[in-house]
């Protein structure tokens, strides 16, 4: 038996690995590919976005590159209470299944369309009481 301490993840760990894994479904990129540009393996992309392992500020700032946002993205809801706010939401969002192929038709649909079938989801949504006003 090993006698080293058992650590959990740091919060910002688990946060910026959640929106690592989010941004990186929404730009269609494998583990393997972001593993590349960053000179690891994806068991090491892994262990990024379950907050296993830290993202040295380099392999971050490559990241972001790759992915096409600024830095600064991975750290926003940071502030707020976990679980509240578009970060948050966004990561649940892309994790799903068919997030992108939502996202991507979402896009495509006019103004009222979109409103529908944003109405629907709500409707269908468990514990949804009233619809969101934005």
């Amino acid at each position: 038996m090993s006698d080293a301490p058992v650590t959990t993840p740091h919060p910002t760990d688990l946060h910026v690995g959640k929106l690592i894994r989010a941004y990186r479904l929404a730009a269609g990129i494998s583990q393997e590919a972001l593993g590349e540009t960053l000179g690891v393996s994806f068991q090491q992309i892994q262990k990024y976005e379950r907050g296993m392992n830290r993202i040295s500020a380099s392999k971050l700032f490559e990241a972001t590159r790759l992915l096409q946002i600024p830095p600064g993205a991975l750290f926003e809801g940071l502030e707020a209470d976990p679980g509240d706010g578009f970060a948050e939401h966004f990561a649940q969002f892309f994790a799903t299944p068919y997030a992108t192929r939502l996202a991507s038709v979402f896009t495509k649909l006019d103004p009222r369309q979109q409103r529908a079938l944003t109405e629907l989801a709500e409707s269908m949504a468990p514990g949804q009481a009233e619809p969101v006003q934005n």
